[in-house]
Parts: structure tokens; sequence; C-alpha cells
């Protein structure tokens, strides 16, 4: 897919590229609530914009943050792929991964990537190799991991691959990383890159917050207008009547002597009797926002495929349907979790290059599931099971039905019958 690189750059290049309309400040970055409407639907997004909502806003921190945690909530394990795996190779494996905190490193690599689109696995290795700058020579240990990106990283263009022929046309050659006040040149091979999102650009993907941008600051608008309708509509207000006609003059002192300047301006109604005062468009009936803020959640989760249930937050006593969107959220979990199986390859492979575990053929990465069904919903399917074993036996021997389930057939062969013959004649 190839897109203009100048929509790429729109989130790399910074605080130049705010909306033009910005004057807001730094609950409202944007100038948001002062000139929607000057604010449209495509204007240009900066990355302080990005990090301001993960940082702020409900729903962006669950799309950046909870999802790498729940990504890495239960680890996962390194199996061999053979005939007859040796488990005690898994073990070794999870022992060099403990030493290395590889579980918290692989979340901080997560949240990054999708905070900027992009992130590396920075190792830290005893080699022979000049310097950082220069490329990894026969690796001897991997010392530990530091996750690198936009918060302590850049990528120069002059570092990057010019030659068209090269497999790694575009890709870094060298990482500029911020250790303390001082910034270093690192090898990409002492490097493992991970962006996940790539929309045209050979190493920096699209923000996990970039689609959903637009409808999270509708989704905030909408809550913010909530309150202020509350404030002014729902909450009533004085309805003074002064007696006679009244001048402007008048109903002003009025205000004055009795402090009146100091409410707002919504909480009073000051008139004379020649003056009267309706509701307009709701009658003074509570309105439901719900449909009006649903509309934003709804956009919201077919962007970041987290059901709008788990947007809001668990709600105590609800069960209808919990399952289902349980469902539907572990299997987007599991398929941003084999989106990071090539960086777990890459270190597993360097760390057999290393000696520091032993080499084998092949292997597999084995993700624990992250939804586990409730003991009413396996007690129901146990139910219906043996229902269907029981039907089963009208035309199919008890044996047979035990094979189906695993079990060894009864002896002295009393399992060749079926039950709905005649006195339970055996089958020829």
């Amino acid at each position: 897919m190839n897109l203009n690189p100048k929509l790429i750059s729109e989130f790399t290049l910074g605080d130049e590229l705010t909306a033009k309309t910005n004057s807001g400040s730094f609950d409202d970055p944007r100038g948001i609530y002062g000139s929607t409407a000057d604010v449209s639907f495509g204007s240009p997004i900066c990355m302080d914009q990005i990090v301001f909502a993960a940082m702020r806003e409900p729903v962006a921190k669950r799309v950046v943050v909870d999802v790498a945690f729940d990504m890495m909530a239960k680890g996962f394990k390194i199996e061999e792929e053979a005939e007859e795996p040796n488990p005690e190779w898994s073990r070794q494996v999870s022992r060099i991964l403990d030493e290395l905190d590889t579980k918290e490193k692989l979340r901080e690599l997560v949240i990054f990537e999708r905070l900027y689109g992009w992130a590396a696995l920075g190792l830290s290795l005893i080699d022979y190799g000049q310097d950082p700058s220069k490329p990894v020579q026969n690796p001897k240990k991997i010392t530990s991991l530091t996750v690198f990106s936009d918060h302590n990283c850049n990528i120069q263009a002059s570092d990057e691959e010019k030659s068209t022929e090269s497999e790694r046309a575009g890709l870094p050659n060298h990482y500029t990383v911020k250790i303390g006040s001082k910034q270093k040149k690192i090898h990409w091979t002492r490097m493992i890159h991970f962006a996940s999102r790539k929309m045209g650009h050979p190493w920096r993907g699209v923000p996990a917050l970039a689609v959903l941008y637009s409808d999270l600051t509708a989704y905030r608008n909408a809550r913010e207008q909530i309150v202020h309708t509350i404030k002014t509509h729902a909450g009533g207000f004085a309805d003074i009547t002064l007696k006679g006609k009244k001048s402007q003059r008048q109903l002003e002192k009025f205000e004055r002597d009795n402090d009146l300047a100091n409410l707002d301006s919504r909480t009073r109604f000051v008139h004379d009797n020649n003056s009267k005062i309706d509701w307009i468009g709701a009658k003074g009936k509570a309105l439901d926002p719900s449909p009006y803020v649903d509309v934003s959640l709804e956009s919201l989760s077919c962007g970041s495929r987290i059901p709008v249930s788990h947007l809001k937050g668990a709600t105590a006593g609800t069960i209808a349907g919990s399952e289902v969107n349980d469902r539907e959220y572990w299997g987007g979990i599991a398929m941003q979790q084999s989106l990071i199986e090539r960086t777990i390859w890459d270190l597993i492979d360097l760390l057999m290059e290393t000696s520091q575990i032993d080499r084998v053929e092949d292997y597999n990465i084995v993700w624990p599931p992250g939804f586990e069904l409730s003991d009413q919903t396996i007690a129901e399917i146990k139910l219906k099971e043996a229902q269907a074993h029981k039907l089963q036996l009208e035309w199919m021997t008890v044996d047979e039905v035990r094979a189906d389930q695993g079990l060894d057939p009864l002896p002295d062969g009393t399992g060749q019958i079926v039950i709905s013959l005649p006195q339970g004649r055996q089958t020829e």
C-alpha cells in the first residue's frame, strides 16, 4: 500500500503540525472546546496530542496501555517442536527470559509501539564489535534489554538505507538513542525493530490512536456538553417576577442589590410581570444522552476492535452477552500477540547464537488462552454433550459412543450392543 509520504510525516514532525486554530491550554491543547467548528475532521495531528490523549483520555489509555498489559498478563511459553520435545529446554528458555525481564520489556515495547507507531528492543551485548555503532560480531551474551521509541530515540534520514537494491531499503542502519544527557548511535544489528501497522512507510507504523483521534475528540466533547446541559437546563433556575412594569435599569439594580451577578447567568431569569418564559425544545423533560454518546463509542469500538462494553468498563451484574464480548476482545488480543511473535523469534534465535540457550531445530510460542468459560457455561456444555451421547446410543453401540469420548471398550464385549434395540440386542 502506497500512501502520501506527507500523510505519514504528520506523525513524525511534532508541534508544527498542530491544528492552525490551536490556541488552547494544557487541558484543551487544540482549543477544541472554544473552536470545535474550526478544528474539523481530518485536521493534522501531532504526536504531542496523541501522547496527551493516552495520558488523559480513559478510552485512549485503554487502547494503548491496557491492551499491552492484557497481551502479556499470562506470559507465554517456548516449546520445542519435535517428535519428542525436551521439557528441560523449555525450562532453560524460561529461566533466561526471566533473567532478562523479557515479559516486562515486551509489555513496554507494545505500549510504545501502539503509542508512537514503532518501537525497538535494544540488546546490550557482549561481543567483539568495536562499539555499539558497529555491527554485532561473534556475540557471547545478551546482558539486558532496553526499549526505544520516539521518547528516547530518533532515526535520522541520513541513517536510513539508501540503496534500492538492498533488501533493507529505507530501513534504519543506525538509531540515535538518548542515554542521560548524551546521544549515541546504535547499529541496527543491536536492535529488534517492531512496527505492526506500517502503511507506506518502511519502518514507522501508524499510531493506534491516529485512526481513533477524531472520535476520541467527539466523545470528550459530548461528555463536556452533557455537563453543560445538566448545569444550564436540568438543574433548574430561579424565575423572579417583579410586580408592575419595570425598566431595564430597575431590573439591573435589583440584580445588583441582591448580589445576583455572582450567580451563573443561566441560573436565574429576572423580569417584570409583562414577561414570561417557556421551555423550548426539551419542554423541561430530561433527555437521555446515550444515543448521542454511543455513536462515538461504537466508532471507537470498530477502530480498536474492543467491544463497547469493555470501553465503558466492567458493569457489575451484567451477564447477558458478556461472554460473547469477552471472546471478541480476547480474539483481538490473540491477534495482537501473533504480531509480536517475530520479535520473540528474533530474540530466541540470538540467544541460541550466544549459547545462552541450547540450539534446537524448531520451536513454538504458546500463549495461554485469555478467555475462559464460566462454570455455568461449562456445565451447560457438559449437559448438552451428555444429551448428545444419549441420543447416539439409539443407533451406535455403547463402545462406539465411548470411543468418541476417548474411553476404552467395556470388558467381555458387553459394550457391543445398541441400547435402543429390543432387549439391548447385540450387533452382529
